[in-house]
């Protein structure tokens, strides 16, 4: 089954940027060539998918405007979904669930891996959620996720229980998700990371496709 919809979460304040998004949110902050983090992302997979569906939080007007007035003549489905209380990752994709496909990608509206997210499929068939990993030579910058050898997650090793550098998995921020996930919310606001994928790993339903490619966080 190959997905149709690309959800990306741009609600992020960006608060490690400071001055930068001051008035400015997170996924319009210029990068290079006047072209922001959400501008790359969109040419990138403008063309690999139906619908692009943005959540948007901290400054989401203006995410809105920037999308209305750069890709209203795209053939593309482009629609932006404000939240007006800060819900998490996981809360907007229960919030917002009656919009979802039965299978969707998702993705962090303020990280860069090089992979053709369109290609992504579930290995196996009990799995609700996918996580895209690659190898880095300093897992321990970003934490590290342990897999069995059916690709089902084991465990995920968070950066501040790591001591020195080693190499392994790391999670790229982008995942396949099969619209059951949004039975696994029971509170919010909800985190995807924090909140649903431990059960999920408990459960054996999360698995990890490994890819090569430049990630940038």
């Amino acid at each position: 089954m190959k997905s149709n919809q690309l959800i990306i979460l741009a609600g992020g304040k960006g608060t490690r940027l400071k001055d930068e998004t001051k008035d400015t949110p997170k996924p319009l902050v210029k990068l290079f060539n006047n072209l922001s983090i959400l501008d790359i992302l969109l040419n990138k997979n403008i063309s690999k998918f139906l619908k692009i569906y943005i959540f948007v939080g901290y400054k989401g007007s203006l995410i809105k405007r920037h999308i209305n007035e750069n890709y209203s003549k795209s053939e593309k489905i482009i629609k932006v979904f404000e939240e007006k209380t800060p819900m998490g990752t996981g809360g907007v994709l229960s919030l917002h669930k009656n919009k979802l496909e039965d299978e969707f990608v998702v993705i962090n509206g303020d990280t860069w891996f090089d992979f053709d997210l369109s290609q992504l499929k579930m290995l196996n068939k009990d799995s609700i959620v996918q996580v895209l990993t690659t190898y880095s030579d300093n897992a321990s910058r970003y934490g590290s996720i342990l897999v069995n050898e059916s690709n089902k997650i084991k465990r995920f090793v968070e950066k501040q229980h790591i001591l020195g550098q080693y190499s392994g998995l790391i999670n790229s921020g982008c995942y396949l998700m099969k619209k059951d996930v949004v039975n696994y919310i029971s509170s919010l606001p909800c985190s995807l990371e924090i909140d649903i994928f431990p059960t999920l790993v408990e459960k054996k339903y999360i698995e990890a496709s490994i890819a090569e490619g430049r990630f940038i966080d």
